[in-house]
């Protein structure tokens, strides 16, 4: 079951950031579907790791791209970025000695809404960088 789908509206208008989000919707969507299946403790800890991975080097990514464009706000968005972090650190820290299943959903909660909400205003304010004459929300 899809519970992201990408959308045109997600793009921010350069190629590599777009295809880094499509990429952490596509293991969200795998996340959601691991968990709604209550897949063994493993796969879902996997997929994890996997988020994990593609979200760190997608940060990298943007902050690179971001700096090299001249963006004014990188600082900020490394400070976001960092905090995400923190927050998914912690989060998956507990969850092996949890009740795996409801903490599982607790962290795909957390990954989901901030991509939505990550991505749909913070992102959106750089849109402008890659896409001259878009207003920025």
């Amino acid at each position: 079951m899809t519970v992201v789908d990408w959308d045109d509206s997600f793009s921010v208008g350069n190629a590599e950031i777009d295809a880094d989000h499509q990429r952490i919707i596509a293991l969200l969507n795998e996340l959601h579907d691991a968990c709604a299946a209550a897949a063994p403790q493993a796969i879902v800890l996997r997929l994890f790791a996997t988020l994990d991975d593609a979200i760190g080097a997608h940060f990298r990514r943007e902050e690179e791209i971001l700096a090299e464009n001249g963006y004014a706000e990188v600082e900020a968005q490394r400070v976001e970025h960092r905090l995400l972090r923190d927050s998914f650190a912690t989060l998956r820290q507990h969850l092996p000695a949890s009740d795996r299943p409801a903490a599982a959903e607790r962290v795909r909660d957390f990954l989901l809404g901030w991509f939505m909400s990550h991505v749909l205003d913070e992102d959106m304010q750089f849109r402008s960088v890659f896409r001259p004459g878009i207003a920025t929300s």
